[in-house]
Parts: structure tokens; C-alpha cells; sequence
């Protein structure tokens, strides 16, 4: 819960993968289970630019390098004091509308099946860094990169630096011909979106830790109606790593442990593959 709050009169903004939240910072008490955190700084949401439904506010989880407070973040209260140091989300894919949750410790027993995931250690306490490979197939060609990435529930896109982004654009598609396109004036490729159901698409690879994650057209192809859907993979700054934003949580069940700066990345318990595609993850693995 939250009790009064006292505007501290500074102005910020965070930017995300569509769209950003600009407002006043704020003070105010926030109680989680049995910490009290007396002066907790927010940001009061005022312009929403680009962001879809309504945002009262922003209250992160990052570390301390990303806050756009001045006064100690809400996760390093909770550890201080003894409260939960770890946090899991279950975000609902698009088709299957609402569903998305979030809660203060290890996945809900619903969310994944008997085994969860394998815990990775960060390479960066600022954002939610992790070591990453990422890698397709399209005919006898093979996109691959060893590099660092993030995890970021606040990406709706997974983002790839400026230097990489054209490569692996033109690889991803190159199979489909004219059913993706720039359009003028838009920062996205466009692609058909009968193109989310069917393998005339690649499979994403993505490695972290021991486990090889995959993700399917129908994750990155985008379901905003019409005849014409985005891939869901924007260009981003060179300094910046990858973001493996919404379109890659969709697919497992993140949980970040603040305290032990790492994450688990568990498998759903209702698969997120169709028999199809599980048979041709494996043998995109079986030819390296």
C-alpha cells in the first residue's frame, strides 16, 4: 500500500521501447507484507506519450545505477529490512488478452510446471544483465552473436544495437520475399500477419546460461490487426546491449532475486511451442 503523497518538485522521464512516462517526482510511504518504507520516491505520471492504457505512476525494481530518484530504491528497502528480495512475473501473450501478473517472490505453482529454470548470475548489477547468445537458421544460413543482454519488462520490443540491427533484419526475412517491407516512415518491418502461424519464419535461439530458449514467429510478429503486423525487433542505440524485452518474457516465467543478483528464467507450464516447432528447434540444434 501507499499513504500520502509529497511532491519534491523535479521533473524526469523514462523512455520505453514504444512510447515514454514523463512526470513530477513524489514521496510517500510504501508498505509491502511487513516493511514500511517511510520516504520511497516515485514518479507521478502525467504524459504517457505512445504508451497504450492507463499509467498513474512508476515505482522501478532496477538497481540503484538505473534509479531516476535520489533516495534509496523500493527493492533495496525490502532486502534492508528483511522483506522479499526476489520478484517473478507471468506476462500473457497477446492473443490471449489480459492474464499478466506480478508478485513478490518465486513463481505462482500454476505458472510453471514441477521444475523451474536454472538460476543465471547477472554480469551487471544496473540493468538485468546476463550473458547471451542468440542465433537462427533461414536455409543453410546461420545468424549468430555472443553478446550481453538485459532483461526488461519495460521493452515491449526486443532491441538490437544499431551496428547489428540491419544484419540480422535482412537474414531474418530474407526467406519471405515481399511479405515484409520498410514502410516509409516507419522504424518497424512490416510483415504479413498470416506470417505468425506459419515456419515461413525462423525460430530465435536464445542461450542463457545452460538453457536454449526459443522463440517462435508468433512471439515476434506482432498481433495488432490489420493486414500488416510489425516484427516486433527495434533498432537501438550502438552503446546499448541487447534487450531481451516482452516478445522473449512472453515465452518463460522470469524470476530476479535482488539480494543474489540473479535470475531464473523457468519454462510455462502450458507450452509455448507447437509439436511442429519443438521438432524443428531440435533440429536447428542438432545442425549447431
Amino acid at each position: 500500500g501507499a499513504g500520502m503523497l509529497v511532491a519534491q518538485g523535479k521533473r524526469t522521464e523514462i523512455q520505453y521501447g514504444i512510447g515514454s512516462v514523463s512526470g513530477n517526482i513524489a514521496r510517500t510511504t510504501v508498505t509491502i507484507g511487513d516493511v514500511v518504507d517511510a520516504k520511497q520516491q516515485l514518479l507521478l505520471a502525467d504524459d504517457t506519450s505512445g504508451l497504450p492504457g492507463s499509467i498513474d505512476g512508476v515505482l522501478g525494481l532496477a538497481f540503484p545505477a538505473m534509479s531516476k530518484t535520489t533516495h534509496t530504491t523500493v527493492m533495496d528497502q525490502l532486502v534492508q529490512q528483511g522483506g522479499p528480495g526476489v520478484f517473478t512475473f507471468f506476462l500473457e501473450q497477446q492473443s490471449h488478452g489480459g492474464g499478466s501478473a506480478f508478485k513478490f517472490g518465486g513463481p505462482d505453482p500454476s505458472w510453471v510446471p514441477g521444475d523451474t529454470g536454472e538460476w543465471v548470475p547477472l554480469t551487471r548489477r544496473a540493468w538485468w544483465s546476463v550473458g547471451v547468445e542468440v542465433a537462427f537458421r533461414t536455409g543453410s544460413s546461420k545468424y549468430y552473436e555472443d553478446t550481453q543482454g538485459i532483461l526488461d519488462t519495460g521493452t515491449s520490443f526486443i532491441g538490437i544495437p544499431n551496428g547489428f540491427y540491419d544484419e540480422f533484419m535482412v537474414q531474418l526475412v530474407e526467406s519471405v520475399g515481399d511479405l515484409c517491407r520498410m514502410e516509409p516512415g516507419n522504424q518497424f518491418v512490416m510483415c504479413s500477419c498470416d506470417l505468425r502461424d506459419t515456419d515461413q519464419l525462423p525460430l530465435l535461439h536464445i542461450r542463457i546460461g545452460g538453457t536454449d530458449h526459443v522463440v517462435a514467429p508468433a512471439h515476434y510478429v506482432g498481433a495488432w490487426g490489420g493486414s500488416y503486423c510489425p516484427i516486433e525487433i527495434m533498432r537501438t542505440a550502438e552503446t546499448f546491449p541487447w534487450i531481451l524485452g516482452d516478445p522473449f518474457l512472453r515465452t518463460i516465467v522470469p524470476t530476479f532475486d535482488y539480494a543474489r543478483s540473479r535470475v531464473q528464467l523457468s519454462p510455462r507450464s502450458k507450452g509455448h511451442l507447437t509439436t511442429e516447432q519443438q521438432r524443428a528447434a531440435e533440429a536447428d540444434r542438432a545442425a549447431g
